[in-house]
C-alpha cells in the first residue's frame, strides 16, 4: 500500500506540472518548505495515520485466523447453539466441531462431516422380524439416537443420506481453536428426492424377486443375489415395507429347495473298495470308489470334500438319472468313518450370498472304511431286531440275535432348532446319534447327523416329521451294516 502526500510548494509553482494544474486544488498541511518533483515525500501526516493502522490490523488479523492465539482474542464467548443444539420442525440440524491444526479449510471439512453424521443419527430406521416398527428414533437429551430393533438374528440398520441441499447456518470458532458448524438440511427436499429414489428401487427389487422365484435354481439364485444387492440401496423409509418379508421368504424358500435335494443323497449300499475282511490289512492309504445315488439336478455344481485334509476327491463322471461316481485318493486308514460333504459350488455368488445371511447347505455322508461281518446264520434277524428297538429313541436297548450275540444300540435324537418363516410355515432341525456296540467285536457303528424335517404347516407336525425322518435315517445306517 502505497500513499501519496502532495504540499502546494511556497512561492512560484513552475517546474511541477502536477500542482500547475487548476483542477488540483491541493493545500500544504504542515511544512510551508517547496518540495521539487525530484525530492522523497516527508513523513505521513496525523490523519495519513488514522488510515493506515485499522488497514494495517485488519490485514494482520485475516492472515493470522488459523492460531488459536488470534482467535481467542475475537471470540470467546459461545452462541446458544452450541450448548444446545436447536430443535427445527422444518430442517435437520446436525453441529460439528473441529481442531484447527495450521488448515482452517481442512478444519471446517472435518467439522462438516461431523455434522453430517449428527444428522444422520435422527434419520436411521431399522427392520423387525415380525412386527414393522415406525420408521423413527428416539433422541435423548444429550443428542444420541437409540435403535433396538431385530430380524430373527441379523440387525439390519442403515442411513439413507441424500444430504445434496445442505446449508451451513452457523460457524462459530472456539477460544480452545477449535472450529464449530451447524448445517441444516431441509425436510421436505430430502423426503421428496427419497421417496423418487424409493420408487424407483423398489420397482427393481420387486423384479428381481419375481424372477428369483422361477426357472432353474442357478438362474434363481443369481436373482436372489442381484435382489439382495437392490434391497441394500433402498432407502431407509423401504425398508419396513413388504419388499423385506417377500425377500426373506424367497431366501428361506430357495434355501429349503436346496436341503431337501441335498438330503435324498447318499452313497450306494455295495460301494467298491470300502468292505475289508476283519483279517485283511488294511495299508496306511488307500484309493476308493464310491457311488453316490440321488444327485439332484439343481444345475449347480456339487463340491465333494473329505474329513482327511490330504485326500484328494476325483469326480469320475456325473452321468445320468442322478447318480455321481467319484474317487478318492491317499485315504488315511486311521479315519474311521470319513465323512464325505456334498455341498453347492457357486464360486463368488456362494461367497457373497454368505455374507448376506444365505446358508449354503451340504449334507455328509459317511464312508466306513470296514464293514464288520457277523455270523452269518441269523444275520438279517439281528439286524431287523436292532431296528425294531429304534421306536424309542432316546434309549439305550440290549438286543440279543438268534445266534446268541449280544449288542447295545442307543438311539437318540435332540431338537436344535425349530424356525418359523414368514408364511407360517415351520421347519424342525435336530441331530441324531446312533451307537451300536457288539460284545465281541466291540463298536461297530458311531453315526451323529443332523437332520431336519419337510415343511410342515406347525411346530407340532414339524417335530412328528422330524423324529420319523431320524427313525427312517437310522434305519438306513443300521441296514447298511449288515
Amino acid at each position: 500500500m502505497f500513499l501519496i502526500y502532495l504540499h502546494r510548494p511556497k512561492g512560484d509553482n513552475a517546474g511541477c506540472p502536477i500542482l500547475d494544474n487548476p483542477t488540483t486544488k491541493l493545500r500544504h498541511l504542515s511544512s510551508r518548505r517547496t518540495i521539487r518533483p525530484t525530492e522523497k515525500s516527508p513523513r505521513f501526516s496525523r490523519k495519513a495515520w488514522y488510515w493506515f493502522i485499522p488497514i494495517f490490523a485488519a490485514l494482520f488479523l485475516t492472515q493470522c485466523l488459523p492460531n488459536p492465539k488470534s482467535i481467542r482474542m475475537l471470540f470467546a464467548s459461545p452462541p446458544k447453539w452450541i450448548k444446545r443444539r436447536p430443535t427445527l420442525s422444518t430442517h435437520f440440524v446436525g453441529i460439528g466441531g473441529a481442531k484447527i491444526k495450521g488448515n482452517l479449510y481442512k478444519a471446517q471439512r472435518r467439522a462438516r462431516a461431523a455434522a453430517f453424521d449428527e444428522i444422520a443419527e435422527q434419520i436411521t430406521v431399522s427392520v423387525c422380524a415380525t412386527k414393522v416398527l415406525e420408521a423413527k428414533s428416539i433422541v435423548d437429551s444429550n443428542g444420541a439416537a437409540h435403535e433396538g430393533v431385530w430380524y430373527h438374528s441379523n440387525i439390519h440398520t442403515s442411513s439413507a443420506m441424500d444430504l445434496s441441499s445442505w446449508e451451513t447456518a452457523e460457524t462459530w470458532y472456539s477460544p480452545d481453536g477449535y472450529v464449530w458448524i451447524m448445517v441444516i438440511v431441509n425436510k421436505a427436499h430430502y423426503y421428496e428426492r427419497i421417496n423418487r429414489q424409493s420408487n424407483a428401487a423398489a420397482r427393481a427389487v420387486a423384479n428381481a424377486l419375481r424372477n428369483a422365484s422361477k426357472g432353474p435354481l442357478i438362474s434363481r439364485l443369481r436373482e436372489l443375489h442381484r435382489a439382495m444387492l437392490l434391497f441394500d440401496t433402498l432407502p431407509d423409509s423401504l425398508y419396513a415395507s413388504d419388499l423385506s418379508a417377500d425377500l426373506m421368504h424367497l431366501r428361506d424358500r430357495v434355501n429349503g429347495e436346496i436341503e431337501e435335494a441335498l438330503l435324498d443323497v447318499e452313497l450306494r449300499p455295495n460301494a467298491h473298495s470300502l468292505a475289508f475282511s476283519p483279517i485283511q490289512r488294511i495299508p496306511d492309504t488307500v484309493g476308493v470308489q464310491v457311488l453316490v445315488d440321488n444327485v439332484p439336478d439343481i444345475s449347480v455344481p456339487i463340491r465333494w470334500s473329505v474329513s482327511s485334509g490330504r485326500a484328494v476327491i476325483t469326480p469320475i463322471g456325473y452321468g445320468h438319472g442322478g447318480r455321481a461316481k467319484l474317487r478318492i485318493h491317499s485315504l488315511p486308514a486311521s479315519i474311521n468313518p470319513v465323512a464325505l460333504t456334498a455341498s453347492l459350488d457357486m464360486g463368488t455368488l456362494g461367497y457373497d450370498l454368505l455374507r448376506r445371511g444365505f446358508k449354503i447347505p451340504s449334507c455328509k455322508i459317511f464312508l466306513r472304511r470296514r464293514r464288520m461281518r457277523l455270523h452269518s446264520v441269523g444275520l438279517n434277524a439281528f439286524g431287523r431286531a436292532l431296528v425294531d428297538t429304534l421306536a424309542n429313541l432316546g434309549e439305550i436297548i440290549p438286543v440279543i440275535s438268534p445266534t446268541g450275540d449280544h449288542s447295545m444300540i442307543r438311539a437318540e435324537l435332540k431338537m436344535t432348532d425349530l424356525p418359523r418363516l414368514s408364511d407360517g410355515s415351520h421347519y424342525a432341525y435336530g441331530e441324531l446319534l446312533l451307537e451300536l456296540t457288539h460284545e465281541k467285536r466291540g463298536s461297530l457303528l458311531t453315526f451323529r447327523k443332523t437332520v431336519r424335517s419337510p415343511l410342515s404347516s406347525s411346530a407340532n407336525e414339524a417335530e412328528e416329521k422330524l423324529r420319523s425322518f431320524a427313525l427312517a435315517t437310522a434305519v438306513v445306517e443300521i441296514e447298511s451294516i449288515f
